[in-house]
């Protein structure tokens, strides 16, 4: 008695609904330490992320403007490198109009083919005249002509032709390059809009604040949503990259709000999980029997009837969950098909009972032992003694090796050899009618297949293949292909009419006025038995030239004794 309660409460001990209960006692106090304790690391992790995603952005973007700036010097660098010295006020005054227009044209090229590039300009020093040529659609005929005046008033010689410098044109700031040469000089203006457009595209931050900062000055460069802006603010998160070109940096102000949006949620979540875990145990525990406990029995009192053979049982469908009512319906389908392969079974073994008698009636070929007879009687006649015994030799050879077959699976090497010994008959009876040809893989010998499946190839070859005062040519070839065995018997004899061939593509029985032919029908019944639908037999013939049977299916080796 006691014996039995205690086996009785080890099996208690041992089932799922104890072990669950157990799990979630266990889990619940340490991840509620471990939350809390963790809670403030994750918040800074957060951060971190967010200012590096941040500055991984900036970067990228600073390295685009750099890159594009790298090409618009290294355009003015080639645009100088041809002679503009002729360009002053001594030589004829048509000249100089042709040799502004042509540097001009030249500078209108180069702004042209930039990104950043809104206004290009040409000023003489000897009579002040400017030029310009700028991007229609970032700037405008007002403030074109605004940014020509001020160009105008500027001495050109006294600014630097070094440093990209800062410009405010009615308010509007700009990015100014000015390169001094002999009696010209020329350069370029960028609005600061241009460049930091694209990012605030790009990033999308509600409130985010993006600017240019001049490192040379040290002082922010304002457009008109940055005016009085304060970077000292606690109200930002600052980013910043620096360009290596323009001594200018792109700063990022980013609220904190964003920075702290999904934060304060976390730890509000961290402490109410740490809270209300030991209060809803009772109801995960309730949840968690209703959901996954109670079904999971129900389909282990299934199994158990269904190894009790009890094929008609079916589990209801009433289930809440939807991943259950799939189990069960795909445990009832289940349980459907082991009921009809069960009657599958009995239905295969006597389709294999009778596919074996077709292959016994098949072996026993009346008409070889006929022509057999006739041609021994001839022989005796001509008194061949050793030709007699030759025959008689490969033809018992030939009935034992058919005679003992039952269906199964045989090596290449046997098949091969009964194969081989079956030509021997043929040469007997068709002298030099015809040659065989062996290209065989050594390595292939011990691996299996259908008995029968080649020589019957190579009796068609016999029968049909054979030409008057020709020797024709039979090729074997037996080669491994990506895990399967292909094999291939060819012929040069006289090929198959094309509407006997479509019917042997298409599996049918060749009928004609000599019978019923099943041969190449019953090697294929016999290839679907053994390897289903991974098993190919195609027939490629031509009238006069020859007929090629391919077979393709996969390796089987035999099982070594020990």
């Amino acid at each position: 008695m006691i014996k039995k309660i205690i086996v009785n409460i080890k099996e208690k001990a041992n089932t799922l609904s104890l072990k669950i209960a157990c799990f979630i006692a266990v889990m619940i106090v340490p991840l509620n330490i471990t939350l809390i304790i963790l809670s403030n690391r994750m918040i800074n992790i957060v951060i971190n992320e967010q200012i590096t995603s941040y500055e991984n952005e900036l970067m990228i973007y600073m390295m685009r403007i750099d890159k594009e700036i790298d090409a618009i010097e290294q355009q003015i660098k080639n645009l100088l490198q041809e002679n503009w010295s002729f360009l002053n006020p001594n030589i004829d005054e048509n000249q100089v109009f042709f040799a502004k227009f042509n540097f001009w044209t030249q500078l209108k090229d180069i702004q042209n083919q930039s990104e950043l590039m809104n206004l290009a300009y040409l000023k003489t020093h000897w009579d002040q005249e400017t030029v310009i040529t700028y991007e229609h659609d970032k700037i405008n005929f007002i403030e074109s002509q605004n940014i020509l005046e001020e160009l105008r008033k500027i001495e050109m010689k006294t600014y630097s032709t070094t440093a990209y410098q800062a410009l405010m044109v009615n308010g509007q700031p700009y990015l100014w390059r000015n390169i001094n040469y002999y009696d010209f000089s020329f350069g370029f203006l960028i609005k600061i809009d241009t460049i930091l457009e694209p990012l605030k595209l790009m990033t999308n931050i509600e409130g985010e604040k993006i600017v240019l900062y001049d490192l040379i000055n040290e002082g922010l460069i304002e457009t008109m949503d940055t005016q009085n802006l304060d970077l000292e603010s606690h109200e930002y998160l600052q980013v910043s990259y620096q360009s290596v070109n323009i001594n200018h940096q792109i700063i990022r102000l980013i609220p904190t709000s964003v920075k702290n949006t999904e934060i304060p949620i976390i730890e509000k979540v961290i402490q109410g999980i740490g809270i209300l875990s030991i209060f809803v145990f009772p109801f995960i525990w309730y949840f968690l029997n209703q959901q996954v406990i109670i079904p999971l029995r129900k389909l282990a009192s299934a199994m158990k009837e269904v190894e009790n053979e009890n094929l008609d049982y079916r589990l209801s469908q009433g289930v809440s969950s939807e991943e259950f009512k799939q189990i069960y319906h795909i445990f009832n389908q289940m349980v459907e098909q082991i009921k009809t392969l069960k009657i599958s079974a009995y239905e295969r073994d006597i389709e294999k009972l009778q596919l074996e008698a077709t292959t016994l009636r098949l072996q026993l070929n009346p008409h070889l032992l006929l022509n057999s007879l006739n041609l021994i009687y001839s022989l005796t006649l001509s008194k061949n003694y050793e030709c007699i015994k030759e025959y008689t030799l490969h033809l018992s050879e030939y009935f034992r090796y058919s005679l003992k077959q039952k269906g199964h699976l045989v090596t290449i090497k046997s098949e091969i050899d009964f194969v081989k010994n079956y030509i021997q008959i043929q040469k007997i009876r068709f002298p030099n009618a015809f040659k065989c040809i062996y290209d065989l893989d050594v390595c292939l010998d011990d691996k299996l297949i259908p008995p029968l499946i080649i020589q019957n190839f190579v009796e068609n070859c016999m029968k049909y293949a054979l030409k008057d005062n020709e020797v024709i040519q039979i090729t074997i070839r037996i080669k491994e292909q990506a895990n399967c065995l292909l094999i291939s018997i060819c012929d040069t004899g006289n090929g198959i009419h094309e509407a006997i061939l479509e019917k042997i593509k298409r599996g049918e029985v060749i009928e004609n006025r000599m019978g019923s032919h099943i041969g190449i029908w019953n090697c294929r019944r016999r290839l679907n038995y053994f390897y289903k639908d991974e098993a190919t037999l195609n027939v490629n013939s031509v009238i006069g030239k020859g007929t090629e049977v391919i077979i393709k299916f996969p390796i089987n080796r035999i099982k070594k004794e020990g």
